[in-house]
């Protein structure tokens, strides 16, 4: 008889404790031991990286084993770590720790839009007496914007021949837009 009240050859234990046999063969002989059943705690597999995968570009998720043991990505295989991802989804990382024990997290990756920017062009002015405004704003509330002179506004105000270029930064996401055009000067008459 087993102390969790089972009366046959094996029992199916689920918690850790000391767990107790009795055996009495044909002739009313009896023995007796114990097995002590420690559970192990189950490994803690982490994933790191931003969940937003930005529109025509790629993030990079890591795998790191918290628990000392092998890891795999639930799609990918061999495991290596950082990988790069361009899909939205959800992607799974799975430890087995030294016991044998498994355990796995996921994170799902969500698609956000590029911010829009298109700076048009190109464009001619008049030399010192015409002035062009561009405008990489797109009616989005919150971007930011880096233009190849250092302004930070919206609009820049060019009064000369060159190439202009603009870096547009949604903060919430993470996820960034390019745009360039050139502005010609013509010499008055």
């Amino acid at each position: 008889d087993w102390s969790t009240g089972n009366d046959t050859r094996t029992t199916v234990v689920s918690a850790q404790g000391t767990y107790d046999v009795t055996v009495t063969d044909a002739n009313g002989c009896t023995a007796w031991d114990d097995i002590d059943v420690i559970e192990n705690a189950l490994p803690i597999p982490v994933i790191g990286g931003t969940p937003i995968v930005c529109q025509n570009s790629s993030t990079s998720l890591t795998g790191t084993a918290g628990s000392g043991g092998t890891l795999s990505w639930g799609d990918l295989a061999p495991f290596f770590s950082p990988r790069s991802i361009s899909s939205p989804g959800t992607y799974w990382l799975i430890e087995e720790d030294a016991n044998g024990c498994i355990d796995s997290v996921d994170v799902t990756l969500t698609l956000e839009n590029a911010p829009n920017v298109d700076l048009g062009g190109p464009y001619e002015i008049c030399e010192t007496v015409q002035t062009e405004i561009l405008d990489a704003s797109s009616g989005t509330a919150g971007l930011l914007y880096f233009w190849s002179g250092g302004s930070t506004d919206s609009t820049l105000e060019v009064t000369s021949t060159g190439e202009y270029s603009v870096v547009v930064v949604n903060p919430a996401s993470g996820c960034t837009a390019f745009d360039t055009t050139n502005v010609t000067a013509h010499a008055l008459p």
